[in-house]
């Protein structure tokens, strides 16, 4: 009876599996399906950086403007997210959402810096719905 309503914990070997997945991903697919729902959703959008390892676009909704960056690392350095911060104040955007395939060092984590949205790769991989199809909806302003 309490499996029934166990929700899965994405540990282990479960996580590896869907990182290396993730990593699989080009840059190139993932800016595909964040343009596409812009285009849906009547959402502009700017792109900032984009190469191998990492996507920097700026999405401005009705309301809203959001920085997101999409970045392919095992671990995200002090350096790393600074310079998303900077990013943030030179292009003056209030809130930021930083997801990468990886992890965030402990002292980013700690750092409760209300603009950005950090995303590590088991948080991202808990809200996509299927790990072959992803989706950035909930991301969009």
């Amino acid at each position: 009876m309490n499996n029934l309503f166990h929700k899965p914990c994405f540990t282990g070997q479960k996580t590896e599996f869907y990182k290396m997945k993730l990593k699989k991903v080009s840059i190139n697919e993932i800016s595909d399906n964040i343009t596409k729902s812009c285009w849906n959703y009547n959402i502009q959008y700017e792109m900032i950086l984009k190469d191998s390892h990492t996507l920097l676009i700026d999405l401005i909704g009705k309301e809203k403007e959001i920085l997101l960056k999409y970045h392919k690392k095992d671990i995200i350095t002090k350096n790393d997210y600074e310079g998303f911060i900077n990013y943030l104040e030179n292009y003056e955007i209030e809130r930021g959402i930083y997801i990468t395939t990886g992890f965030f060092e402990k002292h980013i984590y700690d750092n409760l810096h209300k603009k950005v949205k950090k995303i590590d790769v088991k948080r991202f991989i808990k809200k996509q719905p299927n790990i072959d199809k992803l989706s950035f909806l909930q991301y969009l302003p």
